[in-house]
């Protein structure tokens, strides 16, 4: 019996039809009725990648089974014989039907996991932002506890894609809301103006985002809590709208994002240190080409490793990237780090130390890529309301996902200290 006629006589072409015909009605009614009740176009694209994946399975069971007057019975064959050579033939479909499946899942995968709390919330979803569209993710166990906006480093560099390996417990004290920015991971596009990437615009970009989950979480304050670039942008924005913002939050806090201050001097003269143990030259030039993989190899991003393999292994998991996402992470990041125009203050220790809400840093010992002495100096020159300083030992330029225990506690700490939102 041909392919065919062998097709044709499990039904396989049919349940194909039926299943293709389906598909297309419940598209139809998921774009009729979504947006009705509030569902963003990210939930309807999620409908079709999940109805597109499960093709491959439904065509597998429509090939082993069928209805009968019995009921649901398995398909022994043309003469009611599984035959040996039959079976044989069967298990490399199936099982090559399953790898299909696994790979159209890890490609396309483009979802939070629900939290099974009551109260809780989970979403992931665009949001047109001053004429870009970006992407969103909120997560809270309780959608009553204070709403925190994590502002990623970089610049370009998400922090969205690592949220699953360092947050599940931060989502039991926080409502913590992940923002891919302009051209950075999910927001990324490879028809990026060059031109359209300046501090000034991320800032707009962010006001937007914070103005939005005030409205939509029903939260008067956001909790803002910056990472490395992100810790510069957070405290610009925050010196600028206080009356938007509980407290601030800077870890591997910038001091001076020059690119060529006290910063990169400090850099270097540990890198000069450390020449003959990285078995380099001691007149081995340190530029823009090599500090950033000199810096990974003496643990300095990463305490213990010395690669970014940790970070992208981690990242390849989150349910919330596809694979072009994560492709795109790498892409983002270059991009920004080329076209960012910082046409706002970038040594924050000379002008950008006035605050009129709480501040915290959380650093760690060991980093070098916001050096910790340069942050101390800039928490002392501080003025706010209150402010605190933590240290992590045996943590370098991630505190958050080093050691994200020890980070989920002493935001709690904050928290319980600050009270939610001072006044």
């Amino acid at each position: 019996m041909s392919l065919f006629a062998e097709l044709k006589r499990r039904n396989v072409i049919r349940a194909a039809t039926a299943y293709v015909v389906s598909a297309w009605v419940i598209v139809q009614v998921a774009e009729t009725i979504f947006p009705f009740f509030g569902f963003s176009d990210t939930a309807i694209r999620n409908v079709i990648i999940l109805l597109a994946i499960g093709f491959i399975p439904a065509i597998v069971l429509a090939s082993v089974l069928q209805f009968t007057p019995e009921g649901l019975r398995r398909d022994t064959g043309e003469f009611g014989q599984l035959t040996p050579k039959t079976r044989k033939r069967r298990w490399p479909l199936v099982a090559g039907a399953l790898v299909l499946l696994s790979a159209a899942v890890y490609t396309f995968k483009s979802f939070t996991m629900p939290i099974f709390a009551q109260g809780s919330i989970t979403d992931l979803f665009e949001l047109e932002i001053n004429g870009d569209v970006q992407y969103l993710l909120v997560r809270g166990v309780d959608s009553k506890q204070p709403v925190m906006l994590f502002v990623h480093g970089g610049p370009g560099m998400p922090a969205m894609f690592l949220a699953h390996e360092f947050q599940r417990d931060l989502e039991k004290e926080f409502v913590v809301v992940h923002w891919d920015q302009r051209a950075s991971g999910k927001s990324f596009k490879g028809t990026a103006d060059q031109e359209q990437l300046s501090t000034s615009l991320l800032l707009g970009d962010m006001d937007v985002v914070v103005d939005y989950l005030r409205g939509s979480l029903d939260a008067d304050r956001l909790w803002i809590v910056g990472h490395s670039h992100g810790s510069y942008l957070g405290a610009l924005y925050t010196r600028r709208h206080p009356e938007k913002v509980c407290a601030f939050v800077g870890t591997g806090q910038v001091a001076d994002e020059s690119g060529s201050g006290r910063t990169r001097t400090v850099q270097e003269e540990f890198l000069r240190r450390r020449l003959e143990e990285l078995g380099l030259d001691s007149d081995t030039v340190i530029d823009d080409s090599n500090l950033e993989e000199l810096l990974f190899l003496t643990g300095s991003e990463l305490y213990g490793e010395t690669s970014f393999s940790p970070l992208l292994m981690s990242g390849l998991m989150a349910t919330e990237y596809s694979l072009f996402d994560a492709l795109n992470v790498a892409s983002g990041s270059s991009f920004s780090s080329r076209s960012m125009v910082y046409d706002m203050p970038r040594d924050l220790l000379t002008s950008e130390w006035q605050f009129d809400v709480p501040v915290a840093m959380i650093m760690g010992r060991q980093d070098l890529v916001t050096p910790t002495q340069l942050s101390r100096e800039y928490y002392e020159r501080i003025e706010a309301p209150t402010k605190a300083w933590f240290v992590f030992e045996e943590t370098s330029h991630f505190p958050h996902f080093e050691q994200p225990l020890k980070f989920t506690k002493t935001l709690a700490e904050l928290k319980s200290r600050w009270r939610d939102c001072p006044d």
